[in-house]
């Protein structure tokens, strides 16, 4: 401002106009910038009544600037005018002075949906340190109009323009003014980071009869321009794949997302390369890229370096362990049914000989009155003892003996005796080719309890150090347990490798990432799988695309990321990338089969006709009951040997 009045004082000079009148010609001059600054307000349309505005001034002279906008009656009807304090506002002001001016903006503007932030100065030290924290301290957002009043010239501010997140990227322009003879010239700047003929400045001369828009909508086509943006493989939302010598090759859910959006708004991409998550995410926030392509759970630790698109989808961190195998079990005989109806079977069976005795002895006495009473009892226990044999015999599905009492009350509780052994073995028989056929698993982890109960320790890739830290913290006891056990891997298929092994370790992961790469991974070509998914999830979680705090150009892809949403593209994409992965793998199982001539050891095997054959798993407790038989039927026929030998008579 300075070098101005100098101008203006040698003007004077030349023209004749009097030296004590300069002070006062400065001042209908810069009266004169203040009425072109709230013309170029009043064609924003930002004199509504619900607009509020934030002047930021050098101290000096601008203040007659401030002055006469804050005077203009254009502006008399519209919300509040405000000057922020301006001391910090110098060459020589800090970064710390500059981000609370910064701060102040923001807590000014942040939910004003009309606004305008005016920045009045001629230090270009002080402008720039200004848009830097301004853009630092992530204050304004897109709908405000940012207008920097200068009197320097393009060819002093042009690298700025074009350089500056805050004058190239969002919704500002520059308005430069010179004073001459003629009065007051102004020319407003604003840069357009895409054209059709690239990144280019757009000069604005007369405001009112142009009829250009001096805050224009930058994103609604990109022009053909390639924009920046960071991703690593996490398929099946983002895969990489080498070509040799070629570019890589993109695919995945995320890709389709990111390559449709570019197809609306007339973009490309190129990947930055990044060492790990953390950079992806870095470059971010510095604004090196444009977004993060990949899908990032929303969590507020991360809103404090970076911002997001709309909510993309809504999934949960799962957890994933061994699945349990079946083990070979002599129990499989006695599974299809309950104990307590092996103990009332068992009952029947010894009670039964009882009423076949009493009715037997009954029918004797009717043929015969004359026997002793020794041989009676000597006959009822034998009688007992044959009765019990035949009754297991019957159960057995044995015929009948031949010789039995002929009278009407024998012959119908052998009768009934038979209809209970049918129905008993008919239930048994069909429980038990269900459980041969369909064994009931053994108990797996579904819950974050079970998981906690059962004592494993669970696995993160390295980025979940937030995860494990909101564990650590919960007021839930068993996130707490969670987080004292949680371990970290150097990659998500180490963990998983180490859940495949260890019975008692999970490996945790977002649960769309779990199925495909179990599908991928994990899965024999006869569908049955290594690893298992629990249903239910430990955190549910939104997702969203990372971007710069504030990114102007959200609006534009929050709007096609919903049309994409509303023809349930996304579902699809991902239905086919399973199906592509499903495919692939039984082509790399049927190619390595073919290879190596082994055939496939997992149980249970299925024939050529898809039918599931029993294995050795579902029938070890016959094989152990026949060779516990032939044991038995062994020691029996030594007992006989030493009993004839030893010439004790037998019962029978």
């Amino acid at each position: 401002m300075r070098r101005w009045l100098t101008r203006l004082l040698i003007l004077t000079v030349l023209i004749g106009v009097n030296t004590a009148g300069v002070e006062e010609i400065g001042i209908i001059v810069l009266r004169e910038v203040g009425q072109r600054v709230v013309s170029v307000l009043t064609h924003a349309g930002l004199n509504a009544p619900s607009c509020s505005h934030v002047m930021v001034a050098q101290p000096g002279p601008e203040l007659q600037i401030v002055h006469a906008i804050k005077s203009d009656p254009a502006l008399q009807g519209s919300g509040t005018l405000s000057l922020l304090p301006h001391d910090a506002l110098c060459s020589n002001s800090s970064a710390a002075a500059m981000d609370a001016i910064a701060n102040d903006v923001k807590a000014t503007l942040s939910e004003v949906p009309c606004s305008s932030l005016l920045l009045l100065t001629d230090s270009m030290d002080a402008a720039v340190e200004f848009t830097d924290a301004v853009v630092r301290q992530a204050a304004l957002k897109w709908h405000t109009r940012f207008l920097w009043v200068t009197s320097l010239q393009l060819d002093e501010f042009q690298h700025q323009l074009r350089s500056s997140w805050l004058l190239s990227m969002m919704n500002a322009a520059v308005m430069s003014w010179t004073a001459h003879a003629a009065g007051v010239r102004t020319l407003v700047y604003h840069q357009l980071p895409f054209s059709s003929l690239g990144p280019r400045i757009v000069t604005v001369e007369d405001v009112a009869a142009s009829g250009q828009q001096l805050f224009p909508h930058k994103f609604n086509d990109f022009h053909g321009a390639v924009i920046n943006v960071t991703a690593l493989s996490f398929y099946p939302f983002w895969l990489e794949e080498p070509q040799g010598a070629a570019p890589p090759s993109f695919r995945g859910t995320d890709y389709h997302m990111l390559t449709t959006i570019g197809q609306a708004l007339n973009f490309t991409h190129r990947v930055l390369p990044c060492r790990d998550w953390a950079e992806v995410l870095d470059k971010v926030a510095a604004r090196e890229s444009f977004m993060a392509s990949v899908m990032h759970y929303v969590y507020l630790h991360r809103l404090k370096t970076i911002h997001f698109t709309r909510v993309f989808d809504i999934s949960d961190l799962a957890f994933c362990m061994r699945n349990p195998v079946l083990t070979p079990k002599w129990e499989g005989l006695v599974y299809p049914l309950s104990g307590h109806v092996w103990g009332a079977l068992l009952l029947v069976i010894l009670i039964i000989p009882v009423p076949f005795t009493f009715l037997a002895y009954g029918a004797r006495q009717l043929d015969s009155q004359d026997e002793a009473e020794e041989t009676v009892a000597s006959g009822v226990v034998t009688q007992a003892l044959w009765f019990l044999l035949h009754a297991w015999q019957v159960l057995l599905g044995q015929h009948l003996p031949r010789h039995l009492p002929i009278t009407h009350s024998f012959r119908t509780l052998v009768m009934s005796w038979m209809i209970f052994s049918f129905l008993v073995t008919a239930i048994y028989k069909s429980n038990l080719v269900a459980h041969l056929t369909l064994p009931k698993a053994p108990f797996r982890p579904e819950t974050l309890s079970e998981l906690v109960s059962v004592g494993a320790s669970i696995t993160g890739p390295p980025y979940a150090e937030a995860l494990r830290q909101f564990f650590l913290t919960s007021d839930n006891s068993d996130y707490g347990k969670l987080g004292s056990r949680f371990k970290f891997v150097d990659s998500m298929q180490e963990g998983m490798a180490l859940a495949r092994t260890s019975g008692t370790s999970a490996h945790v992961e977002d649960r769309t990432y779990l199925i495909f790469e179990v599908a991928k991974s994990y899965t024999q070509p006869d569908g049955s799988s290594d690893l298992y998914i629990a249903k239910e999830g430990l955190i549910p979680g939104y997702l969203a695309y990372p971007v710069p705090h504030n990114a102007p150009y959200v609006p534009q892809f929050d709007k096609w990321m919903g049309i994409i949403l509303q023809a349930g593209l996304p579902w699809k994409w991902r239905e086919n990338e399973l199906q592509f992965t499903l495919s692939q793998q039984r082509k790399q199982a049927a190619a390595s089969l073919e290879q190596h001539r082994l055939p496939t050891t997992s149980p249970p095997s299925k024939t050529s006709s898809g039918v599931v054959a029993l294995t050795l798993v579902h029938l070890q407790g016959p094989f152990l009951l026949a060779v516990l038989g032939w044991i038995l039927g062994g020691l029996i026929l030594l007992l006989e040997l030493l009993v004839q030998r030893s010439g004790v008579c037998g019962m029978f």
